[in-house]
């Protein structure tokens, strides 16, 4: 298995991106569509409720119909290296659909 990143919050590889927070869920790279970049805002815990704080970064995608949140980060930096995991991860994807067509497996 090839990890493209190994988290905090996210685990990308070349099969799936495993979103560790809020709610545990894995979604296979060959159901993501039109993956895209958006700004938003994180909700942080204060005390007992959850309240916005931050302007962050989104990276989110199609899965089955519906837009799902794939990672959301404040920090341009960390933010930066799972939008390229991502995209590292797709292209890998790609890769290996084409190989088996053209090797007919």
């Amino acid at each position: 298995m090839t990890t493209y990143y190994p988290g905090p919050g996210i685990l990308i590889t070349h099969e799936a991106v495993r979103i560790l927070v809020p709610e545990p869920r894995t979604l296979p790279i060959s159901e993501l569509r039109r993956p895209y970049i958006t700004r938003g805002t994180a909700y942080l815990p204060v005390g007992t409720w959850w309240r916005p704080r931050v302007r962050c970064y989104e990276l989110r995608a199609i899965h089955r119909g519906q837009v799902v949140t794939l990672f959301a980060c404040p920090d341009r930096r960390v933010f930066g290296q799972v939008t390229r995991a991502l995209v590292r991860a797709v292209e890998a994807y790609r890769d290996s659909v084409a190989h088996a067509v053209v090797n007919g497996t």
